[in-house]
């Protein structure tokens, strides 16, 4: 079953009628979702890139926890596996400073659609940081 909001508006009157814009936001939960290899993920910047390995394959994100102060020091995710069983990673970035801890919690029904973000040389131009990250 879909779900969804359909927006109407005018663009423009032409000569024997109008011509309408729709912007149409749906839904459909899938039934379940694709396996996919996670076995390891890139994570840091130039000065300290690594890369995580061992990350069991996820069935659902449950948590992610960003900690920032002006920038986006580090995050961690918590999920559950394939297996049923509840992981939380180790946490993914430098993590210094006296920055917020804010945990974004997902209902057992809501899903990440989209990840994104900005970014920007530090000051020295030793590293890449991150500046804003946006779960849609």
């Amino acid at each position: 079953m879909a779900r969804g909001v359909i927006k109407r508006r005018l663009h423009r009157k032409i000569d024997g009628g109008l011509i309408l814009q729709l912007t149409i936001h749906a839904f459909c939960a899938p039934e379940s979702f694709p396996a996919f290899d996670t076995s390891s993920v890139l994570w840091g910047g130039i000065k300290y890139g690594s890369v995580v390995k061992n990350i069991v394959k996820p069935w659902r994100l449950e948590s992610v926890t960003i900690k920032a102060e002006g920038i986006v020091d580090s995050i961690q995710f918590s999920y559950i596996d394939q297996d049923g069983v509840r992981r939380t990673e180790t946490r993914l970035g430098e993590g210094g400073g006296d920055g917020s801890t804010n945990t974004i919690n997902l209902a057992p029904k809501e899903y990440v659609k989209e990840l994104s973000g900005s970014y920007t040389m530090w000051a020295d131009f030793s590293q890449i940081v991150l500046t804003s990250l946006k779960l849609v």
